[in-house]
């Protein structure tokens, strides 16, 4: 009997081991691969909030220094205000428009997008937010900091119930908010 019992106490302690061993190999890689998983959602999701930051930041600087033609055109046919600068000064259809475009210059100066409204938007985004036909389409050259002529343009969709416009910039899908207020200089040329 005494043999008996020191053999099943063995036998046991054996199966014990064995079932602890089972149960560590089942849990450890399941554990693993959920912590990578958690960790490539964070990653993708970092990346995310990154993007979203920095269209939100707002635009390249702009200044009086280094803008050189502002065209603003608008949802009908030929309604289009197109400002140069000359030495003279700002010039649309051969008169100044210096002051004007003051207005502007302070508004993309301190311009940028209230929030995102929708940073990977489906294809049928566009036409729901008035962006294929959009209210205008505000185009800037300007001379960026390594000193060739670039562009920016900023699109501007269906005005919304809370005086905010739908926005986007340049070919980047991501649409933005931006409030009236902001883009008020630029409507007020059509």
């Amino acid at each position: 009997r005494g043999k008996t019992s020191l053999q099943f106490k063995f036998g046991m302690s054996y199966i014990l081991i064995i079932l602890a061993v089972l149960a560590l190999l089942n849990t450890y890689p399941l554990l693993i691969s959920q912590s990578l998983v958690f960790q490539t959602k964070e990653t993708a999701m970092k990346s995310s909030v990154k993007m979203v930051e920095s269209g939100l930041s707002g635009l390249p600087e702009l200044t009086e220094d280094n803008l050189t033609v502002i065209t603003v055109r608008g949802s009908d046919e030929g309604q289009t205000v197109r400002m140069s600068k000359t030495d003279e000064g700002w010039i649309c259809e051969n008169r100044q428009v210096t002051e004007q475009v003051q207005a502007m210059e302070t508004a993309l100066a301190d311009f940028t997008f209230d929030s995102c409204f929708n940073f990977d938007p489906s294809p049928d985004a566009a036409p729901l937010c008035g962006l294929t036909a959009p209210t205008a389409t505000v185009t800037v050259a300007y001379v960026n900091t390594v000193g060739t002529e670039t562009t920016l343009t900023l699109t501007l969709g269906d005005l919304r119930e809370d005086g905010s416009y739908y926005a986007t910039l340049n070919d980047d899908t991501t649409v933005y908010l931006v409030s009236q207020d902001k883009v008020a200089a630029f409507l007020a040329l059509l």
